[in-house]
């Protein structure tokens, strides 16, 4: 059982691009180097919030070929009300790991 949770974690970790698998026999796992992991991870990223964007420009193009642009209550009065969290990059003390 903890040969199987164990050898789940790794796999995950192999595929976020945190370790390398190498090709001889056998196998071993080398941790990737942090500039290019970082990256990986980035990229995913990028890529998961252009989807989104993507999807809200469909979704906001569809609102307002409905019709119901028309009828909606202005949504600046809405908006106003709500406030966005800012986020400013800060090392944290205890990992060096940027936080929100």
């Amino acid at each position: 059982m903890l040969e199987a949770l164990v050898s789940g974690a790794l796999e995950g970790l192999v595929a976020k691009g945190l370790l390398t698998r190498t090709a001889g026999e056998p196998a071993q796992l080398i941790a990737s180097p942090p500039d290019i992991a970082g990256e990986v991870l980035l990229l995913r990223r990028m890529q998961e919030f252009h989807l989104a964007r993507a999807a809200m420009g469909r979704l906001s193009a569809e609102y307002h070929s409905s019709g119901t642009a028309d009828t909606a209550p202005e949504p600046r009065r809405h908006l106003e009300a709500m406030t966005l969290p800012h986020c400013h990059p800060a090392p944290s003390s205890r990992n060096g790991i940027l936080s929100p």
